[in-house]
């Protein structure tokens, strides 16, 4: 199935997906706005958080992906400790918008 849309961030998600460390199971996507990659980690992973900072970013993405199971949205910002866990994950792919 086709992407719904393009940008620079659709065009590196094969990229991205190809570095997925093999034996992985988690999975934390910094910087997921609709949810687009979550959802392709989440094809590929069991247990897949996105978060964002932006609940509207949020919102949308629980609406698109919400149901999922395995998949999960946060409303968190990663330069925050206490945010997220420090450690758990076996891929983390970050984006940040310019603040």
């Amino acid at each position: 199935m086709p992407d719904p849309y393009w940008n620079h961030n659709v065009h590196y998600q094969r990229l991205v997906l190809s570095l997925i460390p093999r034996g992985s199971a988690r999975a934390l996507d910094v910087g997921c706005g609709d949810g687009l990659l979550a959802g392709k980690l989440a094809a590929r992973l069991p247990d897949v958080t996105g978060a964002d900072r932006s609940a509207q970013a949020v919102a949308l993405a629980r609406s698109r992906h919400g149901d999922r199971p395995g998949l999960t949205f946060a409303e968190a910002d990663y330069l925050d400790p206490a945010a997220l866990p420090e450690s758990g994950y076996d891929f983390i792919s970050v984006w940040d918008a310019p603040r």
